[in-house]
């Protein structure tokens, strides 16, 4: 991927997106005769100036004369020094009147026009100029375009200015996070990953500013790349994410506080956010009521607790570059002194103080790592339990903190130290109940992490036939429920879940809602939505309560969960807005893992609602951040639906070279059969809709014997949309007794109208699509409509069945399938006519079409000729223009 700006174009100017109000309204300003200016208003590096020469230039394009100036502090102290420039060399400055007569002169333009001047910072502007101006705007001799800092106090005169009878305004907020990732979109000319995106948001605080200036900085030192179509930031760049202009403008401010100041705000730089009275205790109390005044450090009150941090991210990065190693130290004790001379009362203080013994001595209180570990898991901050465990002295450790640990290297992608270190805690561990957690973290291990299905059910069994507990056999029989279902064996799966959402059955809290989400999903895959979408919520209510108790898994992983089970039963809408919370709380908390499968849940959803582009760039936005974390489970499934969007967008390369990657992936889903998409697609994209129909024949074959109703209802309604309606309309019959949700009518209406290509039926099967939300299977459905016309004779009908389905296609972001193939006398073809006719545009010859659909060279000419006939063409060269499916009215 390239950004459509060049590199001088990135530095400088950023185009304007994500600020459409505000450019409406100074449009209209700038069109309303009553209106004699603009003001916009708003905090440095907001864009203020970027707006503001948007305006002044179109006030130009329109036919003001004008030119600009622009308002400094230096200038700011000599009479006119804004305007100079625009003023003549003969003003006398001794006689003020006169003065200001000639300067008045000088902008009144002799066509009757108004002048539109520009003023940059109006805030700054000197006395004799802010009046001026203020005069001209009274004599209607100026438009004014000007930008005013919002967050400074001005002088009278500019007030004036800004109070003027007839002047607009225009306030510029800082940007909201959709709208920063709109401006990174547009620049960067590709889809970002969110991830990126939620963290350039914290990093600018929606700051234009600050913003590009990042952006220049990650790009120059390769901290953002373009990777399998989606910007990311790869897991190994390390190093400040900033330009140095920027770091300079964020000195420049920090140095105004002397040297008070200046160790106030290193010491949260250095020690991280800290409570008022310690920070006060181990710095200065006026250097901080100076610095909070001054908006360099935020206070934030919890009941009678008050926190103090740095007022931006970015401050204490910057900082932190200037302070030495003994500085850091000293400033490291002087904290610890101050929080324990306070008591120490709060949890957090604990973790803070053990976290600044090992940086300023390397060593700490072995009691207060461990409860500082505790606490930064409960905040899932991996990398610090991580810090502090590996810190333990031989002599603390032990099978408690080994499982912190074990779990810790899991969730951070270290599957074989987990795997070691926990199978060495488990060999040594003393009491039923140690082992017992140490087996499930192992299989937790295994199973998602390293994706070694048959090792992660071979632990469970084994701890199993070690236990005679009762509970404890309880809580593996489910967690190997679990795996199997999650693994494609559905029905073996929920046969050893039956008992698991009894809330006494179990010995461990965490197994039982991990078990009852895996039940959740067996139940959507197997057809029970009903029941799927019903224990999914209970479950999600009950892991987000149990995550404020117990140590457990991020409850955004529940949400994945219910999206599923949403999915399955048709309510797609629930499905999109259940993932997309999951997946924004997933990353704010940093828990990747969950955040991958929350991003594959949007881009199926996605995929299903025919939003096909969204789709593509959630599927591709979870492989790669699988691929670059590491994370092995969410592959193939990931790789399947890219190749699948890929396909039906018209990227057939991309979509081959997708499937020929998916043998290499780990095959843990359970969606058993779904794989199969990509490959299927792939293969209609180029023609091949026989052999797709086998490939997703075989995928449903695959998913009956797993028990799951759900996914292959999904790939026989797929074959059908491919033109094998008669063929698979009995097996949907039968499945829509089975399914429960909103899919299973709507699919077996299509098949049974498809195959006695009854159009009235097809659209009320395009109706019954277009209301659960699949809006690409509906403009299929409506297209197969006014074949069906077409055929009976019917134009007038087949001509507005055929506006239904432009309509409905234009909503699926360019998808282009078989199933749309509705132009004109094209309608007129069999099944196999289009078919064969589809194969010959890809350059194929007919004898390798006869192959592939077993029939002789002599049929496949014969078909050809009938084709050439109906469609009026001479030869292969006209087929591929007159086979583009319909996307217009």
């Amino acid at each position: 991927m390239h950004s459509p700006y060049t590199k001088r174009d990135v530095q400088r100017a950023w185009p304007l997106v994500g600020r459409e109000a505000e450019k409406e309204a100074c449009e209209a300003a700038l069109s309303d005769p009553a209106c004699n200016g603009v003001v916009i208003r708003g905090s440095a590096g907001v864009g203020k100036t970027r707006l503001a020469t948007h305006v002044w230039e179109r006030a130009l394009a329109a036919g003001h004369e004008g030119s600009r100036a622009t308002a400094t502090a230096a200038a700011g102290t000599i009479p006119f020094g804004a305007l100079a420039h625009l003023l003549p060399d003969s003003l006398d400055f001794g006689d003020a009147p006169a003065a200001f007569r000639a300067a008045r002169a000088a902008f009144v333009d002799r066509s009757g026009r108004s002048f539109a001047l520009f003023v940059d910072d109006v805030n700054l502007l000197d006395a004799s100029s802010a009046t001026l101006i203020g005069q001209l705007l009274d004599m209607e001799s100026i438009f004014l375009v000007a930008t005013l800092r919002s967050d400074v106090l001005v002088s009278d005169a500019v007030l004036a200015i800004d109070r003027t009878e007839g002047m607009a305004h225009v306030d510029l907020h800082a940007l909201a996070e959709d709208e920063v990732e709109g401006v990174l979109t547009t620049v960067l000319g590709g889809v970002v990953e969110r991830k990126v995106v939620c963290e350039l948001h914290r990093l600018s605080e929606g700051n234009l500013l600050f913003l590009r200036e990042l952006v220049l900085g990650m790009l120059g030192s390769r901290a953002l790349v373009p990777s399998g179509g989606v910007w990311r930031a790869p897991g190994q760049v390390t190093g400040p994410l900033r330009t140095a202009r920027l770091s300079q403008l964020i000195r420049t401010r920090l140095k105004r506080y002397g040297t008070q100041g200046t160790r106030t705000l290193e010491t949260l730089a250095v020690a991280g956010p800290m409570g008022v009275p310690d920070l006060i205790g181990a710095t200065s109390a006026e250097a901080f009521f100076a610095l909070e005044e001054a908006d360099l450090i935020h206070v934030h009150v919890s009941r009678r607790r008050m926190t103090a941090t740095l007022a931006h991210p970015l401050y204490g990065e910057v900082l932190l570059e200037s302070v030495p190693v003994s500085r850091r130290v000293h400033i490291l004790g002087e904290c610890e002194r101050s929080v324990l001379a306070h008591g120490a009362k709060r949890l957090e203080d604990v973790l803070r103080i053990a976290t600044w013994q090992l940086g300023a001595r390397g060593t700490a209180d072995p009691h207060l790592i461990v409860e500082a570990a505790m606490l930064a898991r409960h905040s899932h901050d991996y990398v610090q339990v991580v810090d502090l465990l590996e810190a333990l002295p031989p002599s603390s450790v032990t099978e408690e903190t080994m499982l912190q640990l074990g779990e810790a290297y899991y969730l951070l992608h270290r599957f074989d130290d987990s795997e070691r270190l926990l199978e060495r805690a488990y060999t040594t561990a003393g009491t039923e109940a140690e082992r017992l957690r140490l087996a499930i973290e192992r299989t937790q291990n295994l199973f998602w992490g390293a994706a070694r299905v048959a090792d992660a059910l071979q632990v469970n069994r084994q701890a199993f036939e070690a236990t005679t507990d009762v509970r404890a056999r309880a809580s593996l029989r489910a967690n190997e429920g679990a795996m199997l279902v999650f693994s494609g064996r559905t029905d073996e799966g929920l046969g050893l879940l039956d008992k698991v959402d009894e809330v006494d059955g179990m010995s461990d809290e965490r197994v039982r809602l991990y078990a009852c989400a895996m039940k959740a999903l067996g139940l959507s895959a197997a057809g029970r939505t009903g029941e799927a979408v019903a224990l999914a919520g209970r479950t999600y209510a009950e892991h987000a309560e149990a995550s404020k108790r117990i140590i457990i898994q991020h409850p955004a992983a529940a949400l994945s969960v219910l999206s599923l089970s949403r999915m399955a039963d048709g309510d797609l809408a629930g499905a999109q807005r259940a993932a997309e919370r999951g997946h924004r709380e997933a990353l704010a908390d940093n828990a990747t893992q969950p955040a991958a499968w929350l991003s594959y849940d949007l881009g199926r959803t996605a995929w299903l609602q025919g939003r096909i582009v969204d789709a593509r760039r959630w599927f591709a936005e979870t492989l790669e951040l699988s691929l670059g974390d590491g994370i092995l489970v969410p592959l193939r499934p990931a790789a399947a639906g890219l190749a699948a969007a890929n396909a039906v967008l018209g990227r057939t390369d991309e979509a081959d070279a997708l499937v020929a990657d998916l043998a290499g992936y780990p095959d843990v889903f359970f969606l058993p059969g779904e794989h199969a998409l990509g490959r299927a697609w792939a293969l209609a994209a180029r023609g091949h809709t026989t052999a797709a129909c086998a490939v997703l024949s075989g995928a449903a074959d695959q998913a009956r014997e797993a028990g799951a109703a759900s996914c292959e209802l999904l790939l026989l309604t797929d074959a059908a949309r491919l033109g094998a309606a008669s063929q698979v309309l009995a097996r949907l019959v039968r499945l829509e007794q089975r399914c429960e949700g909103a899919f299973a009518s709507p699919s077996v209406r299509f098949a049974r109208a498809h195959a006695a290509q009854d159009g009235q039926g097809l659209l009320r099967a395009a109706g019954e699509m277009k209301e659960i939300g699949a809006l690409l299977m509906a403009a299929e459905a409506a297209a197969a409509a006014a074949n069906a016309f077409h055929r009976a004779g019917d134009p007038r009908r087949a001509t507005s069945a055929l506006h239904l389905s432009a309509e409905l296609a234009r909503s699926c972001q360019g998808a282009v399938t078989p199933g749309l193939l509705c132009l004109g006398s094209v309608a007129s073809l069999s099944a196999r006519e289009r078919e064969i006719a589809s194969l010959a545009t890809t350059g194929i010859t007919n004898k390798q079409i006869a192959d592939e659909l077993h029939l002789s060279t002599r049929t496949v000419e014969n078909h050809l000729q009938r084709v050439y006939t109906k469609l009026g063409i001479m030869s292969r060269r006209d087929l591929a223009t007159r086979l583009a499916p319909r996307q217009g009215g």
